[in-house]
């Protein structure tokens, strides 16, 4: 397994124009000295990353990768500590707008009111709707798309049914870009942004994407991985009935086990760097297998297309969330659980919540390299014969109900491992 040690940097550049004070402070030479308003509109911009740099933002899930293009229509500012937001943290939530001096482009408005230091000093940060937090001298802030010191993931109560991990579930307002600034900033570091003509704020993303392709399909040569319809799939499976066709099996799936509960924004840090967990599919349900296709139009060795039937993560939706950095270096792995029925009057909640029945194999992605800022895409291919097992236990819906969890063996090949920026 390689070990990837780069760290990889998003940079969110905020160009500053016209920023002003309501005091005169012409032919002052030290402006942090000032007490007084300084605000400003704020364009959001993206400096030309180099090296092993990364200075896109958010998700194009056409291309499958982070692009140039801001994510969010708001940006927060934070007390730079690691308080709860029930125990004295402070934020604040600045909209992004239209800006005037830029056709087509948003940003986002900020006004600094400096204390004068007589009266106990700090500084207050408001926002154009007048909603404001107040910062103690000496107190310090940073930038983020969340509005808690703390990102959570939706952690469920159980455990994984084989390693009893922690286990998550994909939430849409929680499974989003977490990005932070790279610096806390002082009040007179602030001062001087807002007196600079082009000031920048590098920001750094915690969290990676993931798309999966995972797909039963036929080993056999004159296939070669794919599998057109459910006439081939019947045939292959010795069944021309339909009674194994791929509408007859679900699946749900681990992916893990490199992802942390709790990430603590201000430090960069995981909450507890020695606990790592997984993802599962469709809030830990079974669903039917669905057709799985991967195509490439080029590459190293030309254009690929691989078909079959089982699981794909959906066009629009990927995966993500913040990995635990110190499990990089562990094989990223996916746990199946496959059900069997030929009666489709079984998909009751307890058919699709229970593990009773099911079969499950554990497949590890090999040579992947875990790294932050980068979409992964898995494309894995099993041998759709690894289902006979099924077959051997006949047809008796009630007879299969009583047996439990089992594991068995796959035959499976991790195709196209592709990491994108």
């Amino acid at each position: 397994m390689k070990k990837n040690k780069s760290l990889l940097f998003i940079a969110l550049s905020i160009i500053l124009f016209g920023a002003c004070t309501s005091e005169d402070n012409e032919g002052n030479n030290n402006p942090l000295a000032v007490a007084g308003v300084y605000s400003s509109d704020l364009l959001l911009a993206t400096e030309q990353g180099g090296g092993s740099q990364v200075s896109t933002r958010g998700l194009d899930t056409g291309e499958g990768q982070f692009t140039n293009v801001y994510p969010y229509p708001y940006i927060y500012i934070h007390s730079a500590d690691s308080k709860t937001n029930e125990g004295g943290h402070k934020y604040l939530k600045i909209p992004l707008k239209d800006v005037a001096f830029c056709d087509g482009c948003q940003g986002i408005h900020l006004e600094m009111e400096v204390l004068d230091e007589s009266e106990g000093g700090g500084y207050i940060i408001k926002n154009e709707e007048g909603e404001f937090i107040t910062l103690a001298e000496g107190e310090e802030v940073y930038f983020s798309t969340i509005n808690s010191s703390f990102w959570k993931a939706h952690k469920l109560e159980e455990g994984s049914p084989v390693t009893n991990s922690d286990v998550f579930i994909q939430d849409n307002e929680v499974n989003k870009e977490l990005l932070r600034s790279v610096q806390t900033y002082s009040k007179e570091d602030l001062i001087s942004l807002l007196s600079e003509a082009e000031p920048d704020i590098p920001m750094e993303r915690h969290c990676t994407a993931f798309r999966v392709y995972f797909m039963f399909t036929a080993f056999e040569e004159d296939y070669g991985g794919y599998i057109r319809n459910d006439n081939e799939w019947n045939e292959l499976m010795g069944d021309v009935s339909g009674t194994y066709a791929p509408g007859n099996f679900y699946i749900k799936l681990y992916l893990g086990p490199n992802f942390t509960a709790e990430y603590d924004v201000y430090s960069n840090a995981v909450t507890k760097p020695d606990e790592a967990g997984f993802y599962v599919t469709n809030e830990q349900k079974y669903q039917p297998f669905e057709v799985s296709t991967y195509n490439t139009e080029s590459g190293d060795d030309g254009s690929v297309s691989f078909r079959g039937y089982g699981y794909i993560t959906d066009y629009t939706n990927y995966l993500i969330a913040p990995l635990n950095p110190n499990t990089l270096s562990d094989n990223f792995s996916v746990y199946a659980f496959v059900k069997y029925t030929p009666d489709i009057t079984r998909e009751s909640d307890d058919f699709l919540t229970s593990d009773e029945g099911a079969k499950w194999f554990k497949l590890e992605v090999p040579d992947m390299v875990l790294a932050m800022n980068r979409v992964h895409f898995i494309i894995m291919q099993i041998d759709l014969h690894s289902l006979d097992v099924f077959k051997s236990e006949g047809t008796s819906t009630d007879t299969r109900a009583l047996k439990g969890l089992e594991e068995i063996k796959a035959e499976y090949k991790a195709l196209n491992i592709v990491d994108r920026f």
